[in-house]
C-alpha cells in the first residue's frame, strides 16, 4: 500500500471513530434513548458525514454491544433487561476496582494532585448541592480513574460497560429514594474511601472500595427498575368505557 492510500486509509478510520464517538455520547447522556431508532438520514445530516461513514459507525457500536442491528429493522439503541444490567454492574465492578487499584500502584505526582483535588470537592458535596453538579463531578471522577490506570484496554472495556448502563443509573439517580445506596451522600462516602485509598498507596482497599460502590449502584439501580417494573403491571387502565 503506498503512503497516500495508507494515509487514507486512517483518515477514513479516524472519521468513522469520530461519528461512533458522537452517536455513543449521544446514547450514553439519553439523547438517544434505550430502543429508539437510529434514523441513518437524520445523523448524517447532524454528524455530517456520509451514509457509509454512518453504516460502518453502526457495525462499530453494534459489535460494542451498544446498538442492534436487525436485518429490515435497522439499527436500534440497545435496550436491556434487568438481568443483563445486573451483570453489567458485576463486570463494571471487577474492571473500575481493578483500574481504581491501578491508580493506587501507579500514581504519579501530577494525578496524585488531582486526587486531593477530587476528593476536596467530593467533600463539598456532602454539604449540598445541586443534582447537575453532583452527576457531572461524578462522570468526571469515575472517568479520570480510568484514564489514569495506565491500562487502555482496561478502560476501553470499563467505558464500553459505562456506556450501556448510564441511562438507568441517571434515571435511578434522579428518581430514586434519599434512603438507597444511589444518594449522593452515601456515594461521597465512597467515593472518599476511594480516594483516601488510592492517596494512601494501598492498591487492595482502592480496589475493594471501588468494588462496593460500583455493586452497590447496581444493587439499588436493579431494585429500582424493579419496583418501576411491579408498578407498571398494577397501574389502572382507566375507566371503562362500557
Amino acid at each position: 500500500m503506498r503512503k497516500s492510500e495508507a494515509n487514507a486509509a486512517t483518515d477514513r478510520r479516524s472519521v468513522i471513530e469520530q461519528a461512533a464517538a458522537q452517536i455513543r455520547e449521544r446514547i450514553k447522556y439519553g439523547r438517544l434513548a434505550p430502543g429508539q431508532r437510529l434514523i441513518e438520514a437524520d445523523l448524517i445530516g447532524q454528524l455530517l458525514v456520509s451514509r457509509s461513514t454512518i453504516r460502518a459507525a453502526f457495525s462499530q457500536l453494534a459489535a460494542e454491544g451498544i446498538i442492534t442491528l436487525e436485518r429490515n429493522r435497522g439499527a436500534h439503541v440497545r435496550l436491556l433487561q434487568v438481568d443483563e444490567i445486573q451483570e453489567l454492574y458485576e463486570l463494571r465492578a471487577v474492571l473500575e476496582g481493578r483500574a481504581a487499584g491501578l491508580v493506587s500502584e501507579r500514581a504519579e505526582p501530577a494525578c496524585l494532585v488531582e486526587v486531593r483535588e477530587l476528593d476536596v470537592r467530593n467533600k463539598d458535596f456532602h454539604d449540598g448541592g445541586s443534582f447537575a453538579e453532583y452527576w457531572s463531578f461524578n462522570e468526571g471522577l469515575h472517568r479520570a480513574i480510568l484514564d489514569w490506570c495506565g491500562n487502555d484496554m482496561l478502560r476501553r472495556m470499563a467505558e464500553q460497560t459505562r456506556t450501556l448502563t448510564h441511562h438507568y443509573h441517571l434515571q435511578a439517580a434522579a428518581q430514586g429514594d434519599p434512603g438507597r445506596p444511589v444518594s449522593i451522600d452515601h456515594a461521597c462516602e465512597q467515593h472518599q474511601a476511594i480516594l483516601e485509598a488510592i492517596l494512601s498507596g494501598t492498591p487492595d482497599a482502592a480496589e475493594r472500595a471501588m468494588r462496593e460502590h460500583v455493586r452497590d449502584n447496581g444493587r439499588s439501580i436493579v431494585a429500582f427498575l424493579e419496583a418501576e417494573q411491579a408498578a407498571s403491571t398494577v397501574r389502572p387502565l382507566g375507566r371503562s368505557l362500557g
